[in-house]
């Protein structure tokens, strides 16, 4: 007699992609790494691009508390908090799938 167990419930995970800008007095290439880093950890997938010296563009996509938490890592971030001079993240757009493998920083 064998019994059949029931099948795990997989929470569906509710995506979301925005625009940002990132600008800051800091070197070029430290920022680039740490936002690169930061972003991969937190499971945040996209892109970005350097469009001026110390400004950056691109798109995140992810999960809205991951990105929630983001903004707190740029905010709190004892090397670079202080040296961002702003932030603006566009409106969220529900996805139903990432674009993307990764969050990479496109030269």
């Amino acid at each position: 007699m064998s019994v059949e167990l029931p099948k795990p419930r997989v929470k569906k995970v509710e995506l979301y992609a925005c625009e940002f800008e990132i600008s800051a007095r800091v070197p070029r290439e430290l920022f680039n790494q740490f936002l690169e880093n930061e972003i991969n950890e937190l499971g945040i997938r996209g892109w970005a691009q350097e469009i001026d010296d110390g400004c950056i563009k691109g798109r995140l996509e992810g999960e809205i508390s991951k990105m929630d938490k983001l903004k707190a890592v740029l905010r709190n971030s004892p090397q670079f908090g202080s040296k961002i001079i702003g932030t603006v993240f566009g409106e969220l757009r529900k996805i139903q799938k990432y674009t993307g493998i990764k969050f990479e920083i496109i030269c």
